[in-house]
């Protein structure tokens, strides 16, 4: 995913084809805690990293929490 937030930074994202599927169920909104989990070296802190930053460069002023 490329973008470019309020500052100007570029952002190069890609997620695996198992954090799309977690960025698309959060940005849907349907659910209002999502749990990731699966074996080590997975990809779930880099992923849920990746996802946080999309979203909040997407929506300037907002603020994120990611508990690990």
């Amino acid at each position: 995913m490329n973008r470019a937030n309020e500052a100007g930074l570029k952002l190069d994202i890609k997620f695996q084809p198992k954090q799309m599927e977690l960025f698309r169920t959060i940005v849907a909104g349907q659910h209002r805690y999502v749990f990731y989990g699966g074996a080590k070296g997975g990809g779930k802190s880099k992923g849920s990293r990746d996802i946080l930053i999309t979203l909040l460069s997407a929506n300037p002023g907002t603020n994120g929490l990611l508990l690990r």
